[in-house]
């Protein structure tokens, strides 16, 4: 593989709108669960949908919806701001990269959020304790296959979700971020849209 020329390159704004070929493409920024992380919202003038890539979160064949919490930059507050821009846009139709069409916006963004938090409080003791990620891994799958199953997800859709989501990458990411806040000295758990703190 081989970089793309610089010249070849274009960053949109945040909101710019590209038109061609008919179609009008806005970038919405949504970082959270990566930086650079960008969500297309896409009309042909009568009707718009928004393909939001993994900010919206990961659902299986109808399954609940779950947070992919991978390194580098996953960031819970920023995901949050994401969360709450999405809801705000007019555009009611989500298309998920894993995978496919969202019409209930609002209660899809709703549980998001609430698991967002509930996996990232879940892993705060233990990047508190410094675990080493190989002890954690096994815990947390244990941790989301009881979530799942209590959503109804059987056997074969838990090796889906594992397969689209693996508890390592989240278990990876989830305790670099509660790191990071260490580092600087934010540690609090984080909170709800209403200011009530998550439990794990």
């Amino acid at each position: 593989m081989h970089p793309v020329e610089d010249s070849r390159l274009y960053a949109p704004g945040h909101g710019e709108c590209i038109e061609t070929c008919g179609l009008r493409f806005t970038a919405w920024y949504t970082p959270g669960h990566a930086v650079h992380h960008i969500a297309w919202e896409v009309s042909d003038g009568a009707e718009a949908v928004r393909f939001t890539g993994d900010v919206a979160g990961v659902k299986i064949e109808g399954g609940p919806v779950a947070p992919p919490c991978p390194p580098p930059d996953i960031n819970v507050e920023d995901w949050q701001d994401s969360i709450a821009l999405m809801r705000r846009l007019p555009v009611s139709t989500l298309y998920l990269t894993h995978f496919g069409k969202i019409t209930n916006k609002d209660e899809h963004l709703q549980v998001l959020e609430k698991r967002l938090l509930a996996w990232a409080n879940w892993m705060k003791p233990f990047a508190e304790k410094k675990s080493a990620p190989e002890e954690v891994v096994p815990l947390f799958e244990k941790f989301v296959a009881t979530e799942l199953a209590a959503n109804g997800v059987d056997e074969a859709g838990l090796r889906r979700y594992e397969a689209a989501n693996p508890a390592f990458m989240s278990v990876a990411g989830l305790l670099r971020y509660w790191r990071k806040k260490q580092e600087t000295g934010n540690q609090n758990q984080t909170n709800d849209t209403t200011g009530n703190t998550a439990k794990a």
